[in-house]
């Protein structure tokens, strides 16, 4: 199950990076390079990337996220926390950082990162 989770956790996080544009803004002009974001609640922090437009794209991920999960996945689940960080890259993108960390009952983990250069856009 751990090997299928990272799978699925690579692909959650690589759907996030092609969308993350509006993060990466918030990041390139904001204090905040970090976020994280609980993907059994939708929760966003810091609240100042709770914004609808985040939101969204969180809600798509949860979405696709559950459609690919088995249910006894889904009732071995603790917790699935997806956190993005960035960094100045080459021009005016950022690189990217996405890793999205399962934590099941018995406190095993899995998970999956996607780096990738991001064009912020507001």
């Amino acid at each position: 199950m751990l090997k299928r989770l990272r799978n699925i956790a690579r692909n959650i996080a690589h759907k996030f990076s092609v969308s993350a544009n509006h993060f990466a803004y918030l990041a390139s002009s904001s204090e905040y390079q970090y976020a994280e974001i609980d993907l059994c609640s939708g929760q966003i922090i810091p609240v100042e990337y709770n914004l609808e437009r985040n939101r969204i794209l969180v809600e798509q991920c949860r979405s696709n996220l559950f459609c690919l999960l088995r249910d006894n996945e889904v009732s071995e689940i603790e917790t699935v926390f997806l956190t993005v960080g960035f960094t100045p890259a080459a021009g005016a993108t950022l690189m990217g950082e996405f890793t999205i960390t399962f934590t099941l009952k018995n406190n095993r983990r899995a998970f999956g990162r996607v780096n990738a250069e991001v064009l912020p856009q507001p």
